[in-house]
C-alpha cells in the first residue's frame, strides 16, 4: 500500500509496506503494543504561572491518552531554548526513552504576542509522517488579547492532541495493529481540532483507507481514499 506523504503542497506516494511500529524502531522493541513516551518540556515564556501555557497543553494530552495504556505523557520540567533547539531536545529525549519531544516559547509586547513550537518525532514514525513548519519552530504572531484570554494555549493544545494521535495512530497502522489503527486515527479527527498548517488531515485519510483496505473493507477505505 502507498503511504501518504505531504510536502511542498503536494501529494506524494511512498511505497512502503507496514512494519515493526515505527516507534519502536528506536527502542528495538519486539511486540505490537510498546509503551509511547511523549516528553513535554516547560513553555518558556513571561509570568508562566499566569498564562499557564505548559500546563494547558499538558492537561490537554493527558486527557486525550487516557484511555490509552500503552502511552506515557512525561513532563520534562525545564525548557528547552530558542538557541539548544533540535540538538538538546533530541539529547534529553534519547536520554528519557522519549519517542516524541515537544517543546518552544512564547512571548509579548503591549500589542503582540509570538510563540513558537516544536513537535519533534525522534522515531522513525518521522519518516511517515510530513509535519508542516509550523511546528518545526516557525514563530507566528497574534494579537495579546489571544494570549490573555487563554486562546493561545486552548489552541497549541489542541493542535499537539492531534499530532500525539495522528502518530499513535500511524504506529499501530505500521505494526499491522489495524483496529487501534483506525481508533487512533479517528480519535485524531473526531476529538482534536486538525490544523492542516501543523498536518494535513487528508494524511489520516489515506492511513486509514489503507487499514480498512488490510481489513478487506473495501467500501470504507474507497470513502477514506476519495476523501483524501
Amino acid at each position: 500500500m502507498g503511504l501518504l506523504t505531504l510536502g511542498g503542497g503536494g501529494i506524494g506516494l511512498h511505497f512502503l509496506q507496514p512494519q515493526l511500529s515505527p516507534l519502536c524502531l528506536i527502542q528495538h522493541c519486539e511486540q505490537k503494543t510498546q509503551t509511547v513516551t511523549v516528553l513535554l518540556a516547560e513553555f518558556d515564556g513571561v509570568d508562566a504561572k499566569n498564562y499557564r501555557v505548559t500546563e494547558t497543553i499538558l492537561q490537554n494530552l493527558q486527557d486525550a491518552t487516557k484511555n490509552y495504556p500503552t502511552v506515557k505523557i512525561q513532563p520534562l520540567k525545564q525548557a528547552i531554548s530558542q538557541q539548544e533547539g533540535k540538538d538538546k531536545a533530541r539529547e534529553l529525549g534519547k536520554n528519557k526513552n522519549a519517542d516524541i519531544v515537544i517543546w518552544g516559547w512564547y512571548g509579548k509586547t503591549q500589542q503582540k504576542a509570538a510563540v513558537s513550537v516544536n513537535f519533534e518525532i525522534l522515531s522513525a514514525a518521522k519518516d511517515y509522517i510530513d509535519v508542516g513548519k509550523q511546528v518545526q519552530g516557525e514563530i507566528r504572531t497574534m494579537a495579546v488579547a489571544s494570549l490573555e484570554r487563554f486562546e493561545i494555549q486552548v489552541n497549541l493544545a489542541e493542535e499537539l492532541k492531534y499530532l500525539t494521535l495522528v502518530t499513535l495512530g500511524v504506529s499501530a497502522y505500521a505494526a499491522d495493529d489495524w483496529d487501534n489503527a483506525i481508533n487512533q486515527l479517528t480519535a485524531a479527527l473526531s476529538v482534536a481540532k486538525p490544523n492542516k498548517a501543523a498536518l494535513d488531515p487528508a494524511t489520516i485519510s489515506f492511513y486509514r483507507g489503507n487499514t480498512y483496505s488490510y481489513k478487506k473493507e473495501y467500501d470504507r477505505a474507497i470513502a477514506d481514499y476519495n476523501q483524501a
